[in-house]
């Protein structure tokens, strides 16, 4: 994408590969704080009806991304705030407060894009090497995230 985007003629063109970059990252968090809940909940030894259930009452209802109003309830309701807040304690305190700057980041320039067409929108969007560098730290907030989860009792 980075390619392209640096290749790209012209204004209208350099913007839908930056709008496909940021579109494609929001993707990726959504399905990998998910796939952590998902993986949580086999770690926690939940029943294949249990998971199926916590699925649809809670993974699947879940459309968004932001970390206090997705992805921390989702964890509230399998292991308790007691223990997310254990798990908010034993965090890298600088990589998560950057994992949360650019999940909010990442969130407005979405939610800005997502039901938009390009003819007549002027967007400031980010290149999508700086889109791509955004994603990095988030990969490694969640990354930090997982590893904590994995290595509590629960």
């Amino acid at each position: 994408m980075c390619k392209l985007y640096k290749s790209a003629r012209g204004n209208q063109e350099t913007e839908i590969y930056a709008k496909m970059a940021v579109l494609e990252a929001c993707g990726w968090i959504e399905l990998t704080m998910d796939d952590i809940v998902r993986g949580l909940c086999r770690r926690l030894r939940i029943s294949s009806a249990g998971i199926k259930e916590f699925e649809g009452s809670t993974i699947r209802k879940t459309y968004s991304f932001d970390y206090d109003r997705n992805f921390r309830p989702m964890l509230q309701k399998l292991i308790g705030l007691h223990r997310v807040e254990q798990l908010e304690l034993r965090l890298d305190s600088s990589r998560f407060t950057i994992l949360k700057a650019n999940l909010s980041t990442f969130k407005e320039t979405r939610d800005a894009v997502a039901h938009t067409h390009m003819k007549g929108i002027t967007l400031r969007l980010d290149a999508p090497d700086v889109t791509k560098l955004r994603l990095y730290e988030v990969y490694e907030g969640l990354r930090d995230i997982d590893r904590s989860l994995r290595s509590m009792k629960l």
